[in-house]
């Protein structure tokens, strides 16, 4: 098991929200995942909604300190959907999965594109 915790960057209302859209959206991988699959799945989907959310706050207008904290907070946070979106990708739940739900996830999970300044 990897030993990383995203930032709590939202309430448990809202992740709570994040992951049954992610089990609706994501049904077989979810149905087929072992514990430990799931886990990786689920800190996926909350590390990927939080780097949108960080990376939408508009930086120019901020003082500095509160700039680096920012890019801190977005820094680990990348570091952390990087290292779930592997081990997604890495894991046997993924593998066997086949058709239109893998592309799926590829196109709706892995991919993050930060905005341009």
């Amino acid at each position: 098991m990897i030993n990383f915790e995203p930032p709590n960057f939202s309430s448990p209302e809202y992740q709570r929200s994040l992951l049954e859209s992610a089990r609706t959206d994501f049904v077989r991988y979810y149905k087929t995942a072992t514990p430990v699959d799931a886990d990786y799945m689920d800190k996926l989907v909350i590390a990927h909604a939080g780097l949108v959310q960080l990376n939408s706050e508009p930086r120019k207008d901020l003082p500095q300190e509160a700039r680096d904290r920012l890019e801190r907070s977005s820094d680990k946070l990348e570091q952390g959907f990087t290292v779930f979106r592997e081990a997604v990708r890495a894991c046997p739940t993924f593998a066997a999965l086949t058709g239109g739900e893998k592309e799926q996830i590829d196109r709706v999970v892995f991919q993050f594109r930060p905005p341009l300044d």
